[in-house]
């Protein structure tokens, strides 16, 4: 038994207007929600970009542990649905106390998760489920319990700039444009499949996880490490992430990643690129090719024997001009010039310049991202489930990564020379210094069990 679950609302079955087909026999319904202010009282607007963050590492999340149970799961987005937050329990701005908008919860995402041999298998989530939580809403239940109170100190701010647009905007449903980059259904890359096919090791992988602090700075991965680190990148042909992100598909325009490369052997240290749509490529790598820069040349396709085919790796440069200005170039120290840019577009962060490599996603945040302003939401999730895939991956390499939600959005674009695409999230992944004030958890009275 899970001793987490709190009943709030119970309903007998025979006061739902339902069939037996439009029931979700063993399937489970999960919402994810969130409040947005947990993050924004400290951070700002920036607040609202790690929530989204969070939900898409929490997507992610749910998809790998179906994954290992050899479970299915359908994604919808409910946002036009106007009962949602009522039929999970969550308060209106009338129910809170002091009508304290800070306090609001509201839902991002339902998600079905059903076993292999499910009693019904006609039961689908954007079917059956909605019309089954309609139903599940009308009935007159009371709710059991009332939320925690997060804000009773006067002190925190009770606005910001900015942040009820990006609220209002990322929420408008519409038809995305047909020609939108990257909407086609990608072809199954069986390579994937096989760096995922190992559970055991997935499931230790998860059990261990957990964020670096700091990297020795010294020690390299392999190129193997890195190839079967970076595959988590390829997120829409992912075995464990695609079909979690299959309702996003057609809406937003892929993801690009940017990668500053540092000790990784047989890799010359230097920036790179991974874009897996050929017309995308096309597209920003005029925009490289138009722009002032010190090399002249195009981005050239990584040839090696330990680069599989199927990983679309991009060779930008390895002489770069030092992104520091003068007066902060003390701090740098012996740094290369690109160990320094990693750093600095890092938000001064040293563990993106003592990492093996430090990555960026990019995504078109601007006016062709707000052609679809569900989008904006969209490519967040799809970034945060690609960090959940690199933190799973690292560590079944005996890495570790971290995810670092502070960055400097225009110079990690001018890196790569980018003007449409702007960064959504940084990474870094490395060999990590041992920290001993940790150790790891016992599970059932052993660590980190086989099963």
């Amino acid at each position: 038994m899970c001793k987490g679950l709190e009943i709030r609302k119970t309903v007998p079955i025979s006061g739902l207007n339902l069939s037996l087909d439009e029931l979700p026999g063993d399937s489970w319904i999960f919402a994810i929600s969130t409040v947005v202010w947990r993050e924004v009282w400290k951070y700002g607007p920036r607040g609202w970009r790690y929530t989204q963050l969070d939900i898409g590492h929490a997507l992610a999340a749910l998809g790998i542990s179906a994954h290992v149970h050899q479970c299915s799961i359908e994604v919808y987005d409910p946002t036009n649905l106007d009962f949602i937050h009522d039929c999970f329990g969550l308060q209106s701005i009338s129910q809170l106390v002091d009508s304290d908008h800070r306090e609001l919860e509201r839902v991002n995402l339902l998600i079905q998760i059903s076993p292999p041999k499910t009693e019904n298998l006609a039961f689908h989530l954007s079917q059956h489920g909605i019309r089954f939580l309609r139903e599940f809403h009308a009935q007159n239940a009371e709710f059991l319990g009332t939320p925690n109170r997060i804000f009773s100190r006067s002190q925190h701010p009770e606005n910001w700039p900015f942040l009820n647009a990006i609220q209002t905007v990322s929420e408008i449903r519409q038809n995305p444009p047909e020609a939108i980059l990257g909407g086609a259904q990608p072809e199954e890359i069986p390579e994937l499949n096989q760096i995922y096919s190992d559970e055991i090791r997935i499931r230790k992988s998860i059990r261990k996880r957990r964020s670096v602090l700091s990297f020795d700075g010294n020690s390299k991965m392999t190129i193997a490490q890195f190839v079967r680190c970076v595959s988590g990148t390829l997120v829409d042909f992912h075995p464990v992430a695609a079909k979690s992100l299959d309702f996003v598909r057609g809406e937003c325009a892929p993801l690009v990643f940017g990668i500053w490369v540092h000790r990784v052997k047989g890799l010359t240290p230097g920036l790179y690129l991974i874009i897996s749509d050929e017309g995308l490529l096309e597209k920003l790598q005029q925009e490289f090719l138009d722009s002032p820069r010190e090399n002249s040349t195009g981005w050239q396709r990584v040839v090696n024997s330990e680069i599989p085919s199927w990983l679309p790796l991009y060779f930008v440069s390895d002489h770069l001009q030092s992104a520091i200005s003068d007066e902060k170039s003390s701090k740098v120290g012996a740094k290369s010039d690109l160990q320094a840019q990693a750093g600095e577009v890092s938000c001064y962060q040293k563990i993106a310049a003592a990492s093996s490599f430090t990555l960026a996603m990019f995504a078109p945040v601007n006016a062709e991202g707000l052609q679809i302003p569900r989008g904006y939401t969209y490519q967040h999730w799809r970034a945060g489930c690609v960090g959940q895939l690199l933190y799973l991956q690292a560590y079944e390499e005996n890495a570790g990564a971290t995810g670092m939600g502070c960055f400097m959005d225009d110079l990690s674009s001018n890196a790569f020379h980018f003007k449409s695409y702007h960064p959504v999230y940084h990474f870094a992944v490395g060999i990590p210094q041992t920290d001993v004030r940790y150790s790891p958890f016992a599970y059932n009275g052993r660590y980190f069990p086989d099963a």
